[in-house]
């Protein structure tokens, strides 16, 4: 052999030897074996495999989980297949074939959400549907070709590159919205696949360590409290952390790799963060577990014995605090102003902080340098900005941004130019980017005062224009300025006004704000939809005697509560995977949520808020809905279960008004496989077309208030 061919050998090997190392792992796991390698193998358990070299890169996604949250949105990107099963449409008339084509375009936009970035930010991991479903994409390059990694029939819930590189990553899904979510290895070069996690039970967002080990929790020991699980990709052994009673959340290791950053949660608002010995499972929280207080993020700082949160302690609005681990003192990091810290992130080096505020739903991004205290606004999209996160040795900034007329697409922002590079261009159905609604901020004041902030897409034009409520889920949740191609339909297509409104209880305003409807205070939320009602009625280019009203999961409620105060002032509403009663949805929610759930709504099992809880229940006033009803439900909701669905349709129906009711199979809390969200948009345009655009030839009048 000559020198030259030695050498060409050597750099071959030196090339290929991080992925056969890999590779090895995964045939010693059981997930790839000489026979079956190139193509899947079977997913099962994870057994024993032989020691490789620890990897060294950590991912660098540390700061985006936190809380759960009850994500009640529903998908624009969606499964499409041949054999889904069809969903049951009761007592819904066929869909005219000019809403179906007017609809048409708007299912077909599409989004690219950031969820890795290889090192020195040559690649970036993004999920996106490009076909059928919600996949992972490899792309190489700004605008470059989107590159389908994963495929199947479930969309993928989290992802993230393993430690070392970008030649294989891990990523979770659930099946049928179960949300029994698995863990599972894939292999990008030989396309091994290897689940990780027990293929039954619910398993929480995994982090990895600089050093290959995989943090997880799971609900595997009693379907409701939570294991703190190690797996360790150089052995292919996994053990039990720590039992723990309650919910909790990974959220990041150590630099060294034997400590992690555990959230414990109580309630919405109330949750802390635990450091854990890894080898002994030994637990320290970093501030107790109170009322009125969370800490909703957490990572480890790079000064050792340090650690940053995020946190609305002894505030109403959530800032980023450095904490002593030693002392336990907290240091407030970030400006002291009157509106929510949602992401931060610190540099490499610990010098700097990117953090966004969030001002009415905008997302306003600073860097602050942490040696100087300076401080400076970056110029990034105006609208919601998520994921943020330094790459490229801490030059750039790379996020997801979206804005009322763009949906979620990938950027990269040059800290040193102010140069700011999309990734990605999302494809909009074929409809013109200058054809959308921009909303306008505005406020209506409640009953005692309260002003309840809105956002209006008001179509173009003079009006009067019919008026849809577009009611957000969570309680907790928050109607922001991102990109939502049904409101967009209705406003720009069909010329309905929509009103997305942030009733008391909502994120974003602070935690006096969010706390208002909690308990024995949940009708003062609905009281805030009638000044709601009050602001359309005060507005010439609005028509209060056409309005309707949609809302999903506890939006849904909403919706449901709505009709029953205000018979005579909607025509129409749409309530998805909502509940009708309050008690036997307590009674019937997943048992891993029902704790956070009786913190919000209030103790089922106290006879006194029974009382009450069943007092503002819809169903228990079902005989004042009069309008128009639409109920649409997943059968396998684990959330919201199906009967509280069915239960509101009866009562309506046997009280002589309209239910249509329809339900999506083999579907949970939102319906994902797009033969289900095609079908129920169409009937939603529908219903809504025939109750707001032309009921005088339906002979739908109603009496205007």
């Amino acid at each position: 052999m000559t020198a030259p061919q030695s050498r060409s050998r050597r750099a071959s090997w030196r090339r290929r030897a991080p992925s056969l190392v890999l590779w090895l792992a995964l045939v010693a796991c059981g997930g790839v074996s000489g026979k079956t390698a190139g193509r899947p193998a079977p997913e099962q358990p994870a057994q024993s495999a032989q020691r490789r070299t620890p990897p060294q890169r950590p991912d660098p996604d540390r700061f985006r989980l936190g809380l759960p949250q009850d994500d009640t949105a529903f998908d624009y990107d969606v499964a499409d297949h041949h054999d889904d099963p069809a969903p049951t449409l009761d007592g819904i008339p066929p869909v005219t074939r000019a809403v179906a084509r007017a609809l048409q375009p708007y299912l077909e936009v599409r989004r690219a959400r950031l969820v890795g970035v290889s090192p020195g930010a040559k690649r970036m991991l993004v999920l996106t549907r490009t076909s059928e479903t919600t996949q992972v994409h490899e792309v190489d390059g700004p605008l470059g070709m989107r590159r389908q990694v994963t495929f199947g029939a479930e969309p993928v819930e989290q992802v993230a590159y393993l430690p070392g590189g970008t030649r294989a990553l891990s990523y979770r899904r659930d099946a049928g919205g179960d949300e029994n979510h698995q863990i599972f290895l894939l292999d990008l070069e030989s396309r091994g696949t290897r689940r990780l996690s027990d293929g039954k039970s619910r398993h929480g967002p995994f982090r990895w360590s600089s050093t290959g080990q995989l943090a997880f929790t799971s609900t595997a020991r009693s379907g409701r409290d939570t294991a703190l699980h190690s797996y360790d990709l150089r052995s292919g052994e996994s053990q039990v952390v720590a039992e723990l009673s309650g919910r909790w959340v990974v959220l990041g290791w150590s630099s060294d790799a034997k400590r992690l950053l555990m959230q414990e949660s109580r309630f919405a608002d109330e949750s802390t963060v635990h450091v854990v010995e890894v080898d002994t499972g030994e637990m320290t929280a970093i501030a107790p577990l109170v009322a009125n207080t969370s800490i909703r993020r957490a990572w480890f700082a790079k000064r050792p014995g340090f650690v940053y949160v995020l946190s609305d302690r002894d505030r109403d609005f959530a800032g980023v605090f450095e904490v002593d681990l030693a002392t336990l003192q907290w240091r407030l990091i970030t400006p002291d102003r009157p509106w929510d810290v949602e992401e931060a992130a610190t540099s490499s080096d610990g010098r700097r902080l990117v953090f966004s505020l969030n001002e009415h739903g905008y997302s306003k991004v600073y860097l602050k340098d942490l040696m100087t205290g300076r401080q400076r606004r970056l110029a990034l999209p105006e609208g919601v900005v998520s994921g943020l996160r330094f790459v490229d040795r801490d030059r750039k900034l790379a996020f997801t941004a979206t804005t009322p007329t763009d949906p979620e697409d990938v950027y990269l922002f040059d800290l040193g130019t102010g140069a700011l590079r999309r990734w990605t261009e999302s494809e909009l159905g074929g409809l013109p980017r200058g054809g959308f609604v921009v909303p306008e901020l505005v406020q209506a004041r409640s009953f005692d005062g309260l002003e309840i902030p809105a956002l209006l897409y008001r179509p173009p034009g003079d009006g009067p224009f019919p008026v849809l409520f577009w009611m957000h889920g969570g309680p907790e949740g928050q109607a922001r300025p991102a990109f939502d191609p049904i409101i967009q339909y209705f406003a720009s297509a069909r010329g309905i006004a929509v009103l997305a409104p942030n009733v008391r209880g909502s994120s974003g305003y602070g935690k006096r704000f969010m706390g208002l409807d909690d308990g024995l205070r949940r009708h003062d939320a609905v009281a805030d939809v009638g000044a709601l009602l009050d602001y359309v009625d005060g507005r010439e280019d609005l028509d209060s005697s056409r309005v309707g009203i949609h809302g999903a999961s506890y939006g849904g409620f909403m919706v449901l509560a709505s009709l029953v105060a205000y018979p005579k002032r909607f025509v129409a509403g749409s309530d998805v995977v909502g509940m009708s009663d309050l008690v036997s949805f307590l009674e019937s929610t997943g048992a891993y949520r029902r704790g956070v759930r009786r913190g919000e709504y209030g103790d089922e099992r106290d006879p006194k808020v029974r009382e009450y809880l069943a007092s503002i229940s819809p169903l228990t006033h079902v005989k004042r809905i009069r309008s128009a009803l639409l109920v649409a439900h997943g059968e396998n909701d684990p959330r919201v279960a199906l009967s509280e669905a069915e239960q509101i349709v009866s009562a309506v129906r046997k009280n002589g008004a309209e239910a249509w009711f329809f339900v999506g199979r083999s579907e949970g809390h939102s319906f994902r496989r797009r033969r289900t969200r095609d079908t129920f948009y169409r009937v939603m345009a529908e219903f809504f077309e025939r109750h707001l655009l032309q009921r005088t030839a339906l002979g739908l009048e109603t009496e205007k208030p």
